[in-house]
């Protein structure tokens, strides 16, 4: 995917779509110039250094169940990235809420529904709203105002007109 990342961002055009790059990337082999079109690192994982380098950069950041989710690979239930979120690196204006399902679930994303085996809970849309409610707590913000917040910059990005 990194061999492939240059080429593919080098060449963008202004008109062309948004572009979406995957939580693996490292942010130091991420163009330093900008993105010449709107770019999100989606489902972002990453350490406090490559968000704040990401954010530099413009890109937007896709925040989904890592937030909260705690299990052997991730202990600290994205600690770090609360921290960030509390600190302000992410304006609200370049954060994104996603669920990146069925993956980063969480426990009691599937509310109602039985637990699976292996503690294994595959994320679905319908817990968006945990989340928004962990990342407005992060923020020290209203729901409301997050979720508002949130749509704007999904719509901006993906050139939803209403």
């Amino acid at each position: 995917q990194t061999s492939n990342l240059k080429p593919q961002t080098s060449n963008l055009k202004p008109q062309t779509s948004p572009q979406v790059l995957d939580r693996h990337l490292h942010a130091g082999r991420a163009s330093a110039d900008g993105p010449a079109v709107p770019v999100v690192v989606h489902c972002f994982t990453g350490t406090p250094a490559e968000l704040e380098a990401y954010v530099a950069r413009g890109y937007y950041i896709g925040v989904t169940g890592f937030l909260i989710r705690k299990d052997k690979k991730n202990p600290d239930g994205g600690a770090k990235l609360k921290e960030a979120l509390k600190a302000g690196v992410v304006p609200t204006d370049r954060l994104m809420i996603e669920t990146d399902a069925p993956y980063m679930g969480f426990k009691h994303c599937r509310r109602g529904q039985a637990v699976r085996p292996k503690n294994d809970y595959p994320n679905v849309p319908s817990s968006l709203p945990v989340l928004l409610e962990a990342v407005a707590e992060c923020l020290g913000m209203p729901v409301g105002e997050v979720a508002g917040a949130s749509t704007a910059t999904a719509k901006r990005f993906f050139r939803i007109n209403n």
